[in-house]
């Protein structure tokens, strides 16, 4: 009840933001008192604006949906679900935020929900691996970040957002605090070399795990980049781009190959995912209105689409206890209105037009074209080897012969995957044919952002 509350009035908000004009969208709305001393006092400011609106309705979304189907499905594991109510909290408090260090507990904060997840609720025996291996990777980048962080305390007086916006970092400060403050939000996008966590946390994760991984937690990663990299280091921005944009391509064209050889659909969804997330990185580094608007409606879509092939591949595997290709076909036989929405998810998947990711693609290649036409051509390569690799996928599962010799039993979708399912489609599509209900409120912060580079 009270998450559905929350949606509706994420919902309101988003309303009022169309009778604002302010670049911010809607000021300030309230502020926390973190730590009250008689010679320290430290106010975390917290609200939204044009930019984190839309991150915190996905994430209300993509939480009340995952708690309609773990009551559907573990109705009694209380712990699971007081560690999605606890990731609803860290997730919406890191993009509500506007303090560097109010965002870093935030950021940490959803480490442990999401550990317990997969070290409790995980399906095989790794799961204690995958567990540590998100630890690892997460505390490693972020080590870095939580000691700059003090460091802009210690040199400037505050971390509140607002305030560092109006100083200007000596070139040598802003270029350090760029590379340290992005080696956090790399292991979180994540981009290669870190990127060795997450398709072993999604294959030992749960089905609500790996929907809440790929839907938000990576989102952090990319939202830090845009709220605190871009808007503070503009300058170091520019002169990290190209080395961060040869590591993005990188991991673009490492992990669609690696998608291909995948014969779980965890791994290639996950892969799969990687390979998205690193495109949308190459949109923001680069002063494009287009790209930049591109690449936060495609951390959007991506949410919703990945989320969505996430919960398919969790009602394969409460059927049939097995996630691996070999033991599948001809469900559009047996199962068709499960195999309908598998297909419609990995058309969008690899952008067909007319869904969101073909509107995201499609504006960061456009964006990108004219500044590097090079790496949109190394780009498309994740487009290409994309569509082999999951209509490969989709021709397993969906067609070919029935194994039954594997599988004695089949069974569609039941009332609740189906209501899940039609509003992620509905969701999609609107998304790919009235891209401006969402573009027309990130125009204005997304031109501040290209002018400030």
């Amino acid at each position: 009840m009270g998450t559905s509350i929350s949606f509706y009035y994420c919902i309101w908000l988003l309303l009022k933001f169309f009778e604002s004009s302010d670049i911010w969208g809607l000021p300030i709305e309230f502020q926390i008192d973190l730590i009250l001393h008689p010679s320290l006092n430290y106010v975390l400011p917290i609200g939204v604006d044009s930019l984190s609106i839309w991150f915190v309705i996905l994430n209300h979304l993509i939480i009340y949906l995952s708690l309609l189907y773990t009551f559907s499905t573990q109705n009694k594991q209380y712990g699971f679900i007081y560690c999605l109510l606890l990731l609803q909290w860290g997730i919406g408090g890191a993009f509500m935020v506007f303090d560097l260090l109010g965002f870093f507990i935030f950021f940490e904060l959803t480490l442990i929900p999401i550990y317990l997840l997969i070290l409790i609720y995980g399906s095989r025996e790794r799961k204690i691996r995958a567990s540590y291996l998100i630890s690892l990777y997460t505390l490693f980048g972020s080590i870095f970040m939580f000691f700059n962080i003090f460091y802009c305390f210690a040199k400037f007086g505050t971390t509140n957002f607002f305030v560092l916006m109006t100083l200007d970092f000596a070139p040598e400060d802003a270029k350090f605090l760029w590379i340290t403050f992005f080696i956090a939000f790399a292991a979180k996008i994540p981009m290669i070399p870190f990127h060795i966590w997450l398709p072993e946390a999604h294959v030992e994760a749960p089905t609500i795990g790996s929907v809440i991984l790929a839907a938000l937690l990576l989102k952090l990663g990319t939202y830090g980049i845009l709220r605190f990299l871009l808007h503070l280091f503009p300058e170091a921005t520019l002169y990290f781009s190209p080395l961060i944009n040869v590591f993005a391509l990188i991991s673009i064209v490492f992990t669609s190959l690696t998608a291909i050889r995948q014969i779980d659909l965890k791994k290639i969804i996950a892969y799969s995912s990687i390979g998205h997330m690193n495109v949308v990185l190459l949109g923001m580094l680069i002063p494009s209105v287009e790209s930049l608007e591109g690449a936060i409606f495609q951390m959007l879509s991506h949410g919703i689409i990945a989320g969505a092939l996430f919960f398919i591949v969790g009602a394969f595997y409460q059927r049939y206890k097995v996630r691996s290709l070999e033991y599948f076909g001809g469900f559009m036989i047996t199962a068709p209105l499960l195999a309908t929405f598998f297909l419609i998810f990995s058309m969008a998947n690899i952008s067909f037009p007319g869904t969101s990711s073909f509107i995201g693609e499609f504006m960061i290649c456009f964006g990108l074209f004219e500044y590097n036409s090079f790496a949109v051509i190394i780009a498309s390569i994740n487009m290409v080897t994309g569509a082999a690799y999951t209509l490969w996928a989709l021709n397993r599962v969906n067609f070919g012969n029935l194994k039954s010799q594997y599988i004695l039993s089949y069974g569609d979708v039941n009332r609740l995957e189906f209501y899940i399912f039609c509003l992620l489609v509905t969701l999609m599509i609107l998304m790919g044919i009235f891209p401006n209900f969402i573009l027309g409120i990130l125009h204005s912060v997304s031109h501040f952002l290209a002018f400030t580079f």
